[in-house]
């Protein structure tokens, strides 16, 4: 008999959130389908044997399939309940999720924009400074009016917010794990596009 915990949304976050224990995992079920693949009638006999010695042959391995039989129904009962909690809460997380990603594109959008910002904001300052030397002033004048570098400050704390903000959503969008969501974070409803009734029939 199995003595197996019930799974619960917890472990499977827990699970979620350490990619090595997925590579493991995956491991194991290969080396599961491998031993099915190598295990051979005659080997199949000897162990039945070894693991009841003084019953017949036959005896012997008909015990050994109804181990192997009760050890399968139960972990594939095992293996259904972790599916029914796995698929509740990605079920439950799903509107979570799909305002997660569609965050993640808007701030995306948002650091391309500042992005541009920034490098407007450099142009600017050395077209103002070209201007300036054509005009003969002198390069103290050049320096006060127009720094050689321009003042980004608010851009670049922008970016930075938004970046840890970014970091956080996909935390938690490769774990589910809610507690990773950043601070003020909030659902939003998907972006519906709806078309003129004559459009949609001429």
């Amino acid at each position: 008999m199995l003595d197996l915990h019930t799974p619960t949304a917890k472990s499977m976050i827990d699970f979620n959130a350490r990619p090595e224990a997925g590579k493991a995992a995956m491991s194991a079920i290969r080396a599961l389908q491998d031993l099915a693949r190598i295990a051979t009638p005659q080997a199949i006999a000897q162990v039945a044997a070894q693991h009841y010695p003084g019953v017949p042959l036959q005896m012997a391995i008909a015990k050994l399939e109804i181990e192997i039989t009760q050890a399968r129904t139960e972990f594939a009962a095992y293996a259904a309940q972790c599916k029914e909690v796995h698929d509740a809460e990605r079920e439950r997380l799903a509107p979570v999720r799909g305002s997660a990603v569609r965050r993640t594109f808007a701030i995306h959008e948002q650091l391309e924009q500042i992005g541009r910002e920034i490098a407007h904001a450099q142009s600017e300052t050395e077209s103002r400074r070209k201007k300036m030397s054509e005009a003969k002033m002198t390069q103290a004048e050049i320096d006060n009016l127009a720094p050689a570098v321009a003042d980004t400050s608010v851009l670049l704390a922008e970016r930075e917010r938004l970046t840890v903000e970014l970091n956080s959503l996909n935390a938690f969008i490769s774990t589910n794990d809610e507690s990773l969501l950043p601070d003020g974070f909030e659902l939003t409803e998907p972006l519906k596009i709806s078309f003129p009734v004559d459009k949609l029939l001429s």
